[in-house]
């Protein structure tokens, strides 16, 4: 493991994402992550919640997601787990929403062709 020491507005790269030190609070540090759409980025313990979900309880997030028009959240769903296969309609709202949005891009339109009834 990498440790390394940061100081308030001091940022570090992985890759493509920027992780900056916000905020120093006692013995609590604020982060801000500025990364692609195509990028998963949860707390650890919602992850987790994500990852350990049944079918159904993933297939109802991805439903309130797309209702809510929070589509990058519905593709970060599918990207963390296998647990549920979108159908072609809920998949086509999804793109569409995306694009909408400007949100989809190279890497998400190549990740989303998983599933074979995805058009490009």
């Amino acid at each position: 493991m990498l440790v390394l020491s940061r100081k308030e507005r001091e940022k570090i790269m992985i890759g493509d994402i920027e992780l900056e030190v916000v905020e120093i609070k006692g013995n609590r540090v604020r982060l801000g992550i500025e990364a692609g759409p195509e990028f998963v980025v949860h707390r650890k313990e919602f992850y987790e919640k994500i990852i350990n979900s049944s079918s159904e309880e993933i297939k109802k997030m991805f439903h309130q997601h797309l209702s809510h028009d929070t589509y990058d959240a519905a593709y970060n769903l599918l990207r963390i787990t296998d647990k549920y296969s979108p159908s072609p309609q809920e998949l086509s709202t999804l793109v569409s929403g995306l694009e909408q949005k400007g949100l989809l891009n190279d890497k998400m339109k190549k990740y989303l062709r998983k599933y074979d009834h995805v058009q490009e």
